[in-house]
């Protein structure tokens, strides 16, 4: 098992633009082949063990994950992965430099594939060859594509959806915070509610000043309302 996961001699090797897509496509099945490819994905995670030996089983196939990429990379992007500490760091920094936007490399792949032309010194089986080169290539932009249109709108969606309804749930605990649960406004509390017919609310007249009657029974009021008597 581990002279099959070591032996990267059939790999592409990562040189440049071109050969990343190759790189990439052989790298995964290997990881696949050898059980690694949750690691290398970020699936399985490290902090999530619980077992001793799960961590050194984890440990021991990181190491021969970080193995395959570092003998399957040509040496000048050895500088981008040497800080890396895990070999899903490295494969990730790897894909974020040489993936580009998605709509760019579907038109860049669909225009070598039309404007190639056949050359004087070319045989027809290299022909051949790089016509389905071309074409996979093109296909594995549009599947790249295709997912990240996918992708892109459920993320942002689903992050406007959590913070409205994180605005709402907090526009709610405010509004009960000076809710009236009797006439149900938001102005003031049911204490001070002028439909509580249980509100016990001092008695104060305005007409004399005093606290010990209300307004209607004043005795002033009574007697500054009588119209005076004509005199005849």
């Amino acid at each position: 098992m581990a002279s099959n996961a070591d032996d990267t001699t059939n790999i592409e090797k990562l040189v440049d633009q071109e050969s990343y897509k190759l790189w990439k496509v052989c790298t995964t099945v290997l990881f696949k082949a050898n059980a690694l490819h949750e690691i290398v994905s970020g699936e399985k995670k490290f902090n999530n063990l619980t077992k001793d030996e799960e961590k050194a089983d984890w440990i021991r196939k990181d190491a021969r994950a970080q193995k395959i990429i570092i003998t399957s990379i040509d040496r000048k992007f050895l500088f981008h992965v040497i800080n890396c500490k895990t070999s899903s760091e490295m494969y990730a920094k790897l894909c974020e430099l040489f993936e580009r936007g998605a709509e760019e490399e579907v038109n860049n792949e669909l225009q070598k594939y039309y404007y190639f032309e056949f050359e004087n010194d070319m045989d027809m089986a290299t022909f051949i060859m790089k016509i389905e080169n071309m074409a996979f290539n093109s296909l594995l932009a549009e599947q790249s594509r295709n997912k990240t249109e996918e992708t892109e709108p459920n993320q942002v969606a689903f992050k406007v959806a959590e913070k409205k309804g994180k605005y709402n749930r907090n526009k709610h605990s405010c509004s009960n915070e000076r809710r009236c649960f009797i006439c149900k406004s938001t102005n003031h509390l049911a204490k001070s509610c002028t439909m509580n017919t249980n509100s016990k609310r001092e008695m104060y007249c305005r007409t004399c000043k005093k606290s010990n009657h209300w307004e209607k029974d004043c005795f002033f009021r009574k007697k500054s309302s009588k119209k005076p008597e004509k005199k005849r």
